[in-house]
């Protein structure tokens, strides 16, 4: 009986060994890198949910103005095993006369004393390079092509890509200077100075989605 007993805990000694083992293992496994797709299947962008916003500036303590486009095409090339899915050759046309900012004066303003102005019926971004986090695209405005750097990060199933640009760079001081006079007094700060700013944040939010039909 003795020697019985020793036996049954030899063996419950090793099975708590086994169970510590495979316990480490599996908190070691938890991933850090980009998303994969459930059983082999491949991501690819949701672009009915893709939603596009920019903020420009006002005042000279540079007050945020926010905005979107309610009309924008995204052209994308396939689907990707991990959520890094945006490839060379990737776009998107934007209509600006879809312009809103949620204020239907604002927006009249800006289509007849910016974009008009500007020339700018839409805008075209190409990405050009597409890293793990940060990228290349070229944006096409005012009949100009400017070559602008990129990043995005990845919130849950959403990729977020982010820029910043500057108007000047695409000669777009005349714009700029025509809505200001238009909106003179409502671009004045505290300070009596009305300022519009040349400087625009952009982000495109864009929504992952598995793709159960593409191997």
């Amino acid at each position: 009986m003795k020697k019985g007993n020793n036996r049954v805990l030899i063996w419950l000694m090793v099975l708590m060994v086994l169970s510590c083992k495979q316990s480490g293992t599996k908190d070691q496994s938890t991933a850090t890198g980009p998303a994969t797709a459930k059983s082999g299947q491949p991501y690819s962008i949701d672009t009915s949910e893709t939603v596009l916003q920019w903020t420009a500036y006002k005042f000279t303590n540079r007050a945020a103005v926010n905005g979107t486009f309610s009309d924008f095409v995204l052209f994308t090339k396939g689907t990707s095993e991990t959520t890094n899915v945006l490839s060379p050759g990737d776009s998107i046309v934007i209509n600006t006369l879809s312009v809103d900012t949620g204020n239907g004066i604002r927006d009249d303003k800006l289509r007849r004393y910016f974009f008009q102005v500007l020339h700018s019926d839409t805008i075209k971004g190409t990405i050009l390079e597409a890293g793990e986090e940060t990228g290349k695209m070229s944006l096409e405005i005012n009949a100009l092509s400017n070559t602008v750097d990129y990043r995005y990060s990845r919130k849950k199933d959403t990729l977020i890509l982010t820029t910043g640009i500057d108007l000047s760079d695409w000669e777009g001081e005349e714009a700029i200077n025509s809505l200001n006079r238009e909106c003179y007094e409502l671009h004045m700060g505290p300070d009596g100075i009305s300022k519009l700013w040349p400087t625009i944040d952009i982000s495109l939010k864009l929504p992952m989605k598995i793709d159960s039909v593409a191997r």
